[in-house]
């Protein structure tokens, strides 16, 4: 009946081991809202599940057995063998699949519940969001000149950019990092159709290696630059396009353990390698990996932006 009892409550139930038959568990949370169906002045309250998995269902196949007319199912994937595809499948979309150790989904639920009529929360899509392009050795001329720039206008297209919303800045880095252009230049829709044009442009560099030190350091002062970067409001986002050819260092980890504190950071790949996918995981530990293999579709990404795109919206709640 109040949090510190529900805290309680949880903090006591047991690990039972054996499977994971989650379409009983979703199939009985159903029957457990539907017998409580509620009326507010007239109008039923929304009903959620939130699903928390660190692993497999083991019976993919009853997933279709599942009933959740009229409510909404949201997942939290936990730990590295949980599966964000089964998840996606199960709750209708990978933009309702969240990570366990953020405030996604707070912002998320919040963004769901919160009343018209309230004068103490506004939704915001403040952010500010780096794209960041290894241009080092590992890519061809197609994945720089073509794939990369075609993920970043698809991430673009869904955003609105403008000075009370999202705005982008870009670098690029290969022995050095350079900064294409800056938040406050892509504020309308003409400049963003020129967006494509330029990203199409990037060298290929294959003599160069990767300085993520450099890069991590003109991210950092990008971002707390209130003058010339990112605004102190805003929801910051760094968005990292590699081939991943190289460990993180040490001296790299504990950048990014700093930078992770105040910064929500995406790995996108080309490759889906075991050991790439490692690398991205030590870069972006904390979020879902954008990756897609070199030899399929570009179109493959899509949903992954739709998820990718729900993290700029955020909530702020003055409450007296």
């Amino acid at each position: 009946m109040d949090k510190l009892k529900f805290d309680d409550f949880v903090s006591k139930i047991g690990l039972k081991g054996g499977i994971s038959e989650i379409h009983k568990g979703l199939n009985q949370a159903r029957n457990l809202l539907y017998n409580k169906n509620r009326f507010v002045s007239s109008i039923p309250v929304k009903k959620y599940i939130i699903l928390i998995s660190d692993g497999l269902p083991s019976t993919p196949s009853a997933i279709t057995t599942m009933s959740t007319q009229g409510m909404t199912i949201l997942a939290v994937g936990v730990g590295e063998d949980v599966s964000h595809h089964y998840l996606s499948l199960i709750v209708g979309g990978s933009e309702k699949v969240f990570p366990y150790n953020n405030d996604r989904l707070w912002h998320y639920m919040m963004d769901a519940l919160i009343d018209a009529s309230c004068n103490f929360c506004q939704k915001s899509e403040e952010a500010d969001v780096i794209f960041a392009v290894d241009t080092s050795n590992g890519w061809n001329h197609s994945e720089l000149g073509t794939l990369v720039p075609t993920i970043i206008s698809k991430i673009v297209a869904g955003i609105e950019l403008g000075p009370t919303k999202t705005q982008i800045a870009l670098i690029t880095y290969a022995t050095s990092s350079n900064i294409r252009f800056d938040f406050n230049k892509y504020n309308n829709e003409t400049e963003r159709l020129n967006l494509r044009r330029q990203l199409s442009s990037f060298d290929p560099t294959t003599s160069s290696n990767t300085n993520i030190t450099d890069l991590i350091e003109n991210v950092d002062h990008l971002l707390v630059d209130s003058k010339k970067g990112a605004r102190l409001s805003a929801k910051k986002f760094l968005i990292l396009f590699s081939n991943y050819q190289n460990n993180i260092s040490v001296e790299d980890r504990n950048i990014l353990d700093i930078l992770r504190k105040s910064v929500e950071i995406f790995a996108v790949g080309l490759d889906q390698s075991d050991e790439k996918f490692t690398i991205m995981s030590e870069i972006a530990s904390t979020s879902f990996h954008i990756g897609i293999d070199g030899g399929m579709s570009v179109n493959s990404i899509d949903t992954f932006i739709a998820s990718l795109l729900e993290q700029f919206k955020t909530v702020h709640c003055d409450l007296p």
